[in-house]
Parts: C-alpha cells; structure tokens; sequence
C-alpha cells in the first residue's frame, strides 16, 4: 500500500477534543505530548490503529471502501 496522506474535515466539538485529551492521560500518555490539538488527535488515531492485532496489516477492505467512500 502506498503512503498517502489526504486533508480530511472532521468537526469535532472543543469538549470532544479535550475528552480525548483526557482519555489519553488515562492511557499512561504524558500531558507534555498533548499540548496541542493536532497532538491529541493523531495520538487519538495511533492509539485507535494500535489496538488492532497487527497494526502493520493492511486495513480490511470494508474498511478501505468506507474510507476511499468519504473522500467523493
């Protein structure tokens, strides 16, 4: 699979963002990596991707469709 990056949208509320920020800490992530909120979602992300048995697998193709379907 090719490493592609592509701008996404995504509203989320201030609350959303800081709740995020506060599960993270729960998790055992340290306040001084998330300071900023790009911070918090790409380690939101990480954490979402690592839970998978094998983060390095490719994604299922159900998912790959649902994802490939946001960007129309």
């Amino acid at each position: 699979m090719s490493k592609q990056t592509k701008t996404m949208a995504v509203r989320l509320t201030i609350n959303q963002i800081a709740k995020a920020r506060d599960g993270l800490i729960n998790k055992g992530i340290a306040p001084e990596h998330l300071e900023t909120k790009s911070q918090i979602l790409r380690l939101a992300m990480y954490l979402a991707i690592t839970a998978n048995e094998n983060p390095e697998e490719l994604p299922s193709d159900a998912s790959l469709a649902t994802v490939i379907g946001f960007s129309s």
